[in-house]
């Protein structure tokens, strides 16, 4: 828990790390996120501040860290990453794709 999460702030949810997103108001004990993976066009989560843990710079995707292409299972790594861009590489079928970073989801072990 950080009890500096304030709007703009990116944050994963504590045993749910899957879901992510980005502050845009703040309640006091609550924040309210915009879900970067929602499905519907209701994208805005609320949670507890000690539900939150604010995702770090070291945490967003870098060169070679695992990821996956968000909704699907696609599997593989990252090559090159610059800004917004990144250069994904596909495993299962050893091809490289140009695509939007905000695409994928870094996978933990």
């Amino acid at each position: 828990m950080s009890l500096s999460i304030g709007i703009g702030d990116r944050v994963r949810v504590i045993d749910q790390d899957w879901i992510t997103g980005t502050v845009v108001e703040d309640w006091g004990k609550r924040l309210v996120i915009i879900d970067d993976d929602a499905e519907t066009d209701d994208d805005r989560l609320e949670f507890y501040v000690s539900d939150l843990k604010q995702i770090e710079r070291g945490e967003m995707l870098k060169p070679n860290d695992k990821a996956r292409i968000k909704g699907t299972c696609i599997v593989g790594s990252i090559a090159r990453i610059n800004k917004d861009i990144c250069i994904f590489h596909d495993e299962e079928i050893n091809k490289f794709i140009k695509m939007e970073t905000n695409k994928l989801e870094k996978l933990y072990e």
